[in-house]
């Protein structure tokens, strides 16, 4: 059974590449943002242009993280979702340790 990325991988992993391309952007060229927008909201002081750095640092990174973990997600599930879909496999629980008073037990299948 083949499962393909989710559309919140993709989404994602769109964003951190958007927002890395604007923190490059702003980066090395400060003065883009008067330029394409045609106004100077700090009057050339740069604070605005370090805001943005940081901005777009931080969602680069979160964004980055974020579809990461999706793509492991995915990776992890991939195989699982393979082998309990092969015929004659059945599933195995763990038993619980300690008391042995377990309210949901591991399920796992073994072929």
């Amino acid at each position: 059974m083949k499962r393909e990325l989710r559309i919140r991988f993709w989404l994602e992993a769109a964003l951190a590449g958007f927002s890395g391309l604007v923190f490059v952007l702003t980066m090395l060229w400060s003065d883009w943002i008067e330029i394409v927008f045609g106004v100077d909201p700090d009057h050339h002081s740069g604070s605005l242009e370090w805001l943005i750095v940081a901005v777009a640092l931080l969602a680069t990174v979160g964004f980055s993280v974020s579809a990461r973990l999706e793509w492991r997600r995915h990776a992890v599930l991939e195989p699982r979702l393979a082998s309990a879909s092969t015929p004659g496999s059945v599933p195995r629980t763990r038993p619980c340790r300690g008391t042995g008073k377990c309210r949901t037990p591991l399920v796992t299948w073994v072929a």
